[in-house]
């Protein structure tokens, strides 16, 4: 018989699987193959008959028995595909928004894909956790010797008896180097960053340890060369702040994305490289260098902001390790500047307080390793034996921190092969693992290691997030729901990122769900109306406000209506517009917490009034044109026209809003409507409001002595008439016909001195329109 091992939900072949004929006892290991044509995972056995055979994989695997008929010198193929559970979860991510003391529940659902029951573990984690299980141990030593067969793995009976113990891995494939930035995002992979060789060149590469291969994979290279800061883990992204070029601290920010292996170059507040650790999501950054200082920051990587500076730290430092324990952060040992700093200050993020109540170091140490492992609080090596700052202490010491402020160091054991300064460092695959540093004489390049019997997994509860059941079976192509409870009665308001690992015995990792919870009141959403958002003044508009969000109100409104005016606290005011103009219009919405929303998008635009005509002066002119006429109303603007009957007049010109001049045009006899037209407004028209009268013309005007007198012969003459000499009424008239009238006066005479040229019109009184002037000569 031959054939090939398959996973049965996603086709990989399964080198290393087993194949036994249970009835002959025979077996075989399905191989890697070197043949391009055949899968790996190729097995050969032999069958006598219809023996039953049998293909496993490890417990993750159900087994699966064929019994193939195989003929007497033939050989059959047989494939096996093994069956095995494999998880899903949904929804992934959870987001909720709680109101401060508030809690809630989602339904986290569990799928299993796969032919095979799962059972299922849920632990909750405010780093994202390891997501595959831990290879075997190497077996345990003291002094080298075994306390049991190499082969076999730690019983857990006797991990209590188990002395810590300490060994080397394989070093930094390009050589020696100190003050590193290390971290584990995932209890595997110890990630360096950066740092300084031997010589001082400060240097720009990143690598990531395997733990499980004791393997070593370059990344892409840091965008800026830098040292002395540290790497801290938040989901997916890995976190370095500050960092020293080699001649001068900087406000370098820079981001690793972990799946794209790729940087983001940002900068951050300060020109200054601080100690750092992630608490509840958040991003914070302690002391550091120049200084040292004592500021603390927070960022944000919900909103990429900074927050800070915020509650200061007892002790200036810089140098030192921070480390998060059980919702807490640590910041140990480093360096005043002066001397090395013993003090063990531990910042609470919810309360934004320090405690310097505990147990101080043994001694104080500039850039010890320290990480959360196990139970407690380790701190390895660091600068400071003999008052020199770069002679690295050998001892290891734990802190069991819940029980602060009482509890001591406790010294574990073993010292640390080669102690170390500045050595890139975290808890990894269950040990305690650092990555290069500065020897009492030389800059190292190997890997150290301490196993103290823990595990890195242990992390701390997160206080407000958990999940039942924690543990149970997902059936064969079913779900099974899991109760997600979200609790803000003890967190203060902002967000918070925490993460399930749903692991199960499937041959598969583990499944991350990130869970965020923004803690806060939520934005307050105002909402503004108006009846009218456009018309002529004077407009009056009824305004509506409205509001949601917050804490749910009551609200107070504040309206700002953009003319200038006094704003209105009512939810629904009116409101006049006096004036022409576009005016935006911005209401403000408050809960009774004093969070805002705001809702600027109304914007009323006012236009002036329509003109209204309410006189013309004189009412009465000539057919012939020419009468100069005044225009009373309101609203007059410029670039208006005047008709009369329809034809436009000339010479108009605005006098104010309230006057117009112009001249009348000729038109027939007749009364006529007079109309004003302003741009972009209706037209004002008073109707018959100016009367076009024919008037007197003269033909001929002679002039008489003794005495003197003036015959004027013309039409249209009427009883009674005045004569105009100059514009200026003169003499007496007689009237003798329609066609001709006398006149005579002292004044009349005066106003014509002979030898001179005047304009000499007729004015009918009843109609008071002058002729045409005529110009005569005594």
């Amino acid at each position: 018989m031959v054939g090939n091992v398959y996973d049965a939900n996603t086709g990989i072949a399964l080198t290393g699987a087993s194949v036994a004929n249970l009835d002959s006892g025979a077996s075989t290991a399905a191989a890697a193959t070197a043949d391009p044509n055949v899968d790996d995972a190729f097995y050969c056995l032999y069958s006598d008959g219809n023996d039953a055979i049998q293909a496993s994989k490890g417990s993750s695997y159900a087994s699966s028995t064929q019994t193939p008929a195989v003929a007497a010198g033939t050989t059959v193929e047989q494939n096996f595909n093994l069956a095995a559970g494999q998880l899903s979860a949904s929804p992934s991510p959870i987001d909720v928004s709680l109101s401060p003391g508030g809690s809630t529940t989602r339904t986290l659902t569990l799928s299993n894909s796969g032919e095979r029951t799962v059972n299922f573990s849920i632990l909750e984690s405010e780093q994202a956790p390891a997501p595959p299980a831990l290879p075997a141990r190497t077996p345990y030593k003291l002094k080298q010797q075994l306390y049991w067969d190499p082969s076999e793995t730690a019983p857990q009976d006797r991990l209590g008896e188990l002395p810590n113990t300490w060994t080397t891995g394989t070093p930094i494939p390009t050589g020696a180097r100190y003050r590193s930035a290390g971290t584990t995002p995932d209890g595997r992979y110890l990630y360096v960053f950066g740092g300084a060789d031997a010589s001082g060149t400060v240097l720009n590469e990143s690598w990531r340890y395997d733990s499980f291969t004791d393997s070593w994979h370059q990344l892409a290279d840091m965008p800026v060369a830098l040292t002395n800061m540290e790497a801290t883990a938040i989901g997916t992204k890995i976190y370095l702040v500050g960092g020293y070029t080699g001649s001068a601290h900087t406000n370098h920010f820079l981001i690793y994305d972990i799946p794209g292996d790729s940087w983001t170059a940002s900068t951050w507040p300060n020109a200054r490289t601080p100690m750092t650790a992630a608490a509840g999501g958040m991003l914070y950054a302690f002391g550091g260098n120049p200084g040292p200082s004592s500021e603390t920051w927070k960022y944000d990587p919900g909103t990429t902001s900074w927050t800070g500076p915020l509650a200061a730290l007892p002790t200036a430092t810089t140098y030192g390790a921070a480390v998060t324990v059980q919702g807490h952060v640590f910041v140990v040992g480093g360096s005043s500047g002066i001397d090395t700093v013993s003090d063990v200050q531990r910042y609470d993020p919810v309360s934004n307080t320090w405690d310097v109540s505990g147990p101080a170091l043994p001694q104080g140490r500039m850039s010890p390793q320290a990480a959360w492992y196990g139970s407690g609080l380790y701190v390895s090596s660091g600068g400071g034996l003999g008052g020199d700052i770069w002679n690295p202490y050998p001892e290891t010491y734990k802190l069991d921190t819940s029980a602060w402020p009482a509890g001591s160091w406790v010294f574990q054991g073993e010292s640390v092969p080669t102690p170390v300064v500045g050595a890139a460092c975290d808890c990894v695959n269950d040990g305690l693992v650092t990555a290069g540093g500065s020897g009492a004489t030389a800059t190292v390049d190997f890997l150290q290691r301490l196993d103290d019997g823990a595990a890195c997994s242990e992390s701390p509860d997160v206080s407000w997030l958990s999940a039942s059941p924690t543990s149970g079976t997902v059936a064969a192509l079913g779900t099974t729901p899991v109760t997600v409870t979200l609790d803000a009665s003890a967190l203060g308001n902002g967000t918070y990122h925490g993460w399930l690992l749903v692991s199960g015995d499937t041959p598969y990792p583990a499944i991350t769900v990130p869970v965020n919870l923004t803690v806060g009141y939520g934005a307050v959403v105002a909402t503004a109306g108006a009846s009218a958002t456009t018309g002529s003044a004077p407009l009056t508009v009824s305004f509506t406000g409205s509001a949601s969000g917050g804490d749910g109100g009551p609200y107070t409104y504040d309206w700002n209506f953009g003319d200038g005016t006094a704003h209105s606290n009512l939810q629904n005011p009116s409101h006049t517009y006096s004036t022409s103009g576009t005016f935006p219009v911005t209401l403000t919405a408050t809960d009774g917490h004093s969070n805002s929303g705001v809702d600027s998008h109304l914007s009323i635009t006012v236009t002036s009034p329509p003109p209204t005509l309410t006189g013309v002066s004189p009412a009465k002119g000539s057919t012939l044109g020419g009468t100069a006429v005044t225009l009373t109303g309101t609203n007059f603007a410029a670039g208006a026209s005047v008709t009369f009957g329809g034809t436009a007049a000339t010479g108009v010109t605005l006098v104010n809003s309230t006057t117009i001049t112009c001249t009348a045009p000729a038109h027939a006899e007749g009364a006529v409507d007079v109309t004003v037209t302003v741009p972009g407004k209706p037209s004002a028209t008073l109707a018959g409001a100016f009367a076009y009268v024919t008037p007197a013309s003269i033909s001929s005007i002679s002039a008489k002595s003794g005495p003197f007198r003036l015959i004027i012969l013309g039409s249209n003459f009427h009883n009674p008439c005045t004569v105009k000499v100059n514009g200026v009424t003169r003499g007496t008239v007689t009237w003798k016909s329609a066609t001709k009238i006398v006149a005579k006066g002292a004044d009349l005479k005066s106003a014509c001195p002979k030898g001179t040229t005047v304009q000499i019109a007729v004015a009918n009184t009843d109609d008071g329109v002058d002729s045409a002037p005529y110009s005569f000569t005594r």
